[in-house]
This record gives C-alpha cells, structure tokens and sequence, in this order.
C-alpha cells in the first residue's frame, strides 16, 4: 500500500490564507447586529447581586422589547453577548466557542456562565403574575438569572417548556441543542460569504504545497468549514448551503447515558454522514503527518488520540510516520510567544495522551527518539 501525507488543518491556515474566518471577528459582527441587547447588558456593567433584583422588577413590556429567538437570533447569541458584554469584555480569550460550549455546559457554577445554573433558576424560581422572579434564588450567577428572567418571554422557547413552573432537564437540553443548530447555520453562512472571494482558493493551494512540500500524495482532514482541495475531509462539516456544520465538545470525560452527550463531536458527527462520505483510516498508511493552524485545545484531544493510535505513537520501536508541528510567525514582535505557546499546546497534548495510553515516560521517550519536529512555514 503506498504511503500518504495526511496534513491536518486549523483556522489558522484560513487566518493565514487572508480570510477573517475566527470566531472572534464572527461574534463582533454578532454584538454590533444585535446592539439592542448589548446596550441592554453594558448597564450590567457595576451591578453585583445585592442589587440584581432592579433588574428583574422591569415592567414585562421593557423585557419583551429585547431581541427574541428566531432564526438570526438565538439563546447561544445571548449567552455569547452575556459574557462579551458584561464583565469580560470583547476578549479573544472568551472568543473559543467550542471551549465556552464546554465550559457553560459541564459547569456547575458561573465559569463564567452554567447552563446548569440558568436550569436550576427556573426550577427553583417561583414567579408572580408580572413576570418577576425571587432575587432570593440559590446560586451566585447573576447572567444566569438573567438568562432565567429572559428566556420565558420567547415563542421559541415555550415550544419546549409551556409550563414556567416545572421544567424538565430532556427538553431544556434539547431545546439548547435546536438553538446551537441555528447558531450553526449563520456561522456556515458567514463562511460561505468570506470564502467566496476569488483569492482564497490560489492562496490554499498555495499555503497547502509549502506545508506538504509540494507532495501531489496526500490526504486532508479539515477542522475548517471551507473547501478548497477533493482530497479534504472536513471534520465537523462543510459550509455550503443545504449541509450542517457543527459545534461540540471532546467526550473524553461525559458519559453516552448523560443528558450532555448530545452535544459531543462523537455524538453529533451522525449527522454529517448523511452529506459526506465517511473515511476510514484503516485503508490507509502515512508517511508523514503535518499539523498546522489547529491551537490543538482540549475539544479535540478525542481526535488527535485517534490519530495517535493509529499511527502508533504509542510504540515508538515500530513507529514509521514522522509528525510534524507547522507553524508560522505572523507578527514578528510575538515570534517567541507564539513558539512557546505551540510548545506548550504540544506538550499538553501528548501529555495527556501519555495518561490516556496509561504510558507515563511516553513524552520523554519521543523526545529522545526525534519522534516529532517542527516546521516553521514562511
């Protein structure tokens, strides 16, 4: 069987390839669309939850003149403007979506927003004829009060919960998930939209021959939503009309029996069969595997374990495929930061698949074995 490269793709080949293809660009697009509710929440600003409950005495009227749920606008969109434009600010930091689902959906307290808790307010609430909520509710989340307080006013949501009083977990989380399927499809737009300029396609190939050093033998695995190359596999969907994109979360640590699996990659790549055909890596052999412009975080760990496995980094004796880190120095005044952050994002990684394959002494070894490089892209 002959030997491919396999080259795997993060945002940060669409960043390089010109295209303003980062969550962080899409969400303030998102703030500036819905200005009503942002201008709502930068009064938010001061509060602490001593005086919450002013908020919450609003006449109904005022509350139902917010942006409601519907097809440009969803609870995911609120959730984001909470965050972005309250005590956070506009920060790349808390621009990672994939990370925020992790993060609002695992946690059981404000890091910086639960969804557990916007459930337990609703539950726990008990509510009087104009639609004021108990400020003496359990919890110290002030966005997910005002998550609980907003939400009930919306069509879409009464779909799922007709009945304030009782709400059931099944349907909350199923009701969150419909929502993050919206907030899919106008990123997908998004991406179409910017992709469709004339440069893009020149400037991948372009990118793509520098990485895979002009091989004509490869293999693509894209976490992008763009296209560009027949060889390309695009992990979590392709942006083109009539086909779904998606959002998740790693299932390392969630249980098939939890509510929450849903919302897994595992889970929810289901659906993208039914619109690309699904490879099997089995019928393959690398020779060389390049990784470039993926920040190699933690919501996809269950892939690149996989990729692991299948390659056997786990026994180096018989390891034959190199691995290589790409990268590129985009601001010279950064360049040492930006190398020691994928050193760091690298060593993370195969440490944690070091615990993963129960194989403690693995990251020293391939050190010592010159098991994996690095290349820089210019």
């Amino acid at each position: 069987m002959e030997k491919k490269d396999l080259i795997v793709l993060g945002n940060g080949f669409d960043l390089n390839c010109g295209l303003q293809s980062s969550y962080y660009i899409f969400l303030r697009v998102k703030i500036t669309l819905f200005k009503p509710m942002a201008d709502f929440l930068k009064g938010l600003n001061n509060l602490d939850l001593s005086t919450w409950d002013r908020w919450f005495g609003m006449p109904y009227d005022d509350i139902i003149k917010l942006p409601q749920l519907d097809s440009n606008f969803t609870v995911w969109d609120a959730m984001f403007l909470l965050i972005l434009g309250t005590n956070y600010g506009l920060d790349r930091r808390w621009c990672d979506i994939e990370n925020l689902l992790l993060n609002t959906l695992t946690s059981d307290y404000s890091t910086p927003f639960s969804w557990k808790g916007v459930f337990n307010v609703i539950n726990q609430t008990k509510t009087s004829p104009n639609h004021q909520l108990n400020a003496t509710v359990p919890g110290d989340g002030l966005l997910e009060k005002i998550m609980a307080y907003w939400l009930p006013v919306n069509e879409e949501f009464k779909k799922y919960n007709d009945d304030y009083y009782s709400l059931d977990e099944e349907d909350f989380y199923s009701f969150l998930l419909e929502q993050l399927k919206i907030f899919e499809r106008t990123f997908s737009n998004h991406i179409c939209v910017i992709s469709s300029r004339e440069d893009y396609i020149p400037k991948a190939k372009e990118l793509l021959a520098k990485i895979s050093n002009s091989s004509t033998n490869y293999f693509i695995d894209s976490f992008n939503y763009t296209y560009f190359d027949e060889n390309t596999r695009n992990i979590h969907g392709r942006a083109k009309e009539g086909e779904p994109i998606i959002f998740g979360i790693d299932d390392i640590k969630i249980d098939n029996s939890s509510l929450l699996y849903r919302f897994t990659k595992t889970s929810r790549k289901l659906e993208l069969l039914f619109y690309q055909k699904n490879i099997d890596w089995e019928e393959m052999e690398f020779k060389n595997v390049y990784i470039y412009g993926h920040s190699l975080n933690r919501a996809d760990y269950s892939y690149f374990f996989q990729l692991f496995n299948k390659v056997g980094l786990n026994n180096l004796n018989n390891l034959k495929t190199k691995i290589i880190f790409c990268y590129s120095i985009y601001d010279e005044s950064q360049k040492q930061e930006i190398i020691n952050e994928l050193r760091m994002n690298v060593e993370n990684l195969i440490s944690s698949y070091s615990n993963y394959v129960n194989n403690p002494k693995l990251l020293s070894r391939i050190l010592m074995g010159d098991k994996i490089r690095f290349k820089e892209i210019v």
